[in-house]
């Protein structure tokens, strides 16, 4: 670490639905690839399902410390 990374997202909808993001860097970090993978959802979400209650978890706490929350 460094080195090459992946993350990968799966959105869950209340329609019972799911959807897959993911992607890659050949040169990153695990806490830049745990941080990508957050900012992937949300913005994945702001755009197709704005203003519905999110509810985000990681794998692990990352570097500011969360590893679940919410926002309306």
């Amino acid at each position: 670490n460094p080195g090459p990374g992946g993350w990968g997202v799966l959105v869950h909808f209340e329609d019972g639905t799911t959807q897959e993001l993911g992607g890659g860097v050949g040169h990153t970090t695990t806490n830049q690839m745990e941080m990508q993978a957050a900012l992937s959802a949300l913005e994945f979400l702001a755009a197709h399902s704005p203003n519905q209650r999110v509810t985000l978890y990681t794998a692990r706490a990352s570097p500011t410390g969360f590893t679940a929350f919410g926002m309306a």
